[in-house]
């Protein structure tokens, strides 16, 4: 079954430049591929999807407005959170478990605050500042798993509109998630 949500009403997208990655103002500093994680035994169960780190191509001042996305496997909830990570910190691909407590340990360094319209993005990306801004997908699943196709950042810069389509997909594993492309990306168990 094939789900659209968004975290934004949205404004009216065909007004918009879409683009994926270091194709516009807005980069995510990734390409197009897939991520899953899979399920532990205890359900309700949540993973943290990340990488995205957000910077500008330009230079140019970019304000994000919203965060739209496409699933084809409706987890329970997904939240998206930013992260302002400092020097010396890694992203963070795909782990079990929320932000605060990834894979049973501890949280991911920096700040992390739920997404929201009007977040400033300055740092350009081909200036090394040690620290990054990243987003982030928190999914919250249950035994049938979870699947976002893929997302959609809507942003303004230089006073005009654009999308920066994120090509990424990401998986918590369950009974309904299919094979991605022909290939099995779950390691399915017995889910109570």
């Amino acid at each position: 079954m094939l789900a659209f949500a968004m975290t934004f009403s949205s404004s009216c997208s065909s007004e918009r430049e879409e683009h994926t990655s270091k194709g516009g103002p807005l980069s995510a500093e990734t390409k197009a591929g897939v991520t899953s994680v899979d399920a532990p035994e205890k359900m309700p169960w949540t993973a943290t999807f990340g990488s995205f780190l957000l910077c500008s191509t330009t230079g140019t001042k970019i304000t994000l407005e919203e965060v739209r996305y496409e699933t084809l496997v409706e987890p329970f909830n997904i939240s998206v959170v930013m992260r302002e990570a400092p020097p010396g910190s890694s992203p963070v691909s795909s782990a079990s478990g929320p932000p605060s407590s990834l894979d049973g340990g501890e949280g991911l360094a920096g700040e992390i605050e739920e997404f929201k319209k009007g977040w400033i993005i300055d740092q350009r990306c081909d200036v090394n500042a040690g620290g990054f801004t990243e987003l982030l997908f928190v999914v919250e699943s249950g035994k049938f798993g979870g699947h976002i196709r893929q997302a959609w950042l809507d942003y303004e810069a230089g006073g005009n509109p654009y999308t920066l389509k994120i090509d990424w997909q990401m998986i918590t594993c369950g009974t309904k998630v299919e094979p991605v492309d022909g290939l099995d990306r779950c390691e399915i168990k017995a889910v109570p």
